[in-house]
């Protein structure tokens, strides 16, 4: 199978691309922190090989051009993609979480 650009995209720490149903649905129904992140770099995943799979008809007066727009548009998504897998991993695991609902006293 010939490499796709996507193949280029980094998923967050112990994640990997989902595959798609037929319905177009990632495979996570929760979408809260890591799997939020996961489903947008799926999507941008979907869009560059969308995006690769265009075909310009080399008769086009504007193939080279095109195809260089193309390829450029192709490494722009998955730069972004990396970028927020990248913010993403950096940032570090809170061992305690709060709840804003609990940190004001009770009025009754």
């Amino acid at each position: 199978m010939k490499d796709r650009t996507s193949d280029n995209i980094h998923f967050p720490r112990h994640a990997q691309r989902i595959p798609r149903r037929p319905n177009g649905v990632s495979g996570y129904h929760d979408l809260l922190g890591r799997a939020v992140l996961i489903s947008i770099v799926n999507y941008l995943a979907d869009v560059v090989d969308a995006i690769e799979d265009i075909k310009i008809p080399k008769q086009h007066k504007d193939h080279t051009r095109l195809k260089n727009d193309k390829r450029k548009m192709c490494d722009t998504v998955v730069r972004g993609a990396n970028t927020l897998t990248a913010l993403f991993n950096s940032v570090k695991g809170q061992t305690k979480y709060t709840d804003p609902a609990r940190e004001f006293p009770s009025v009754d």
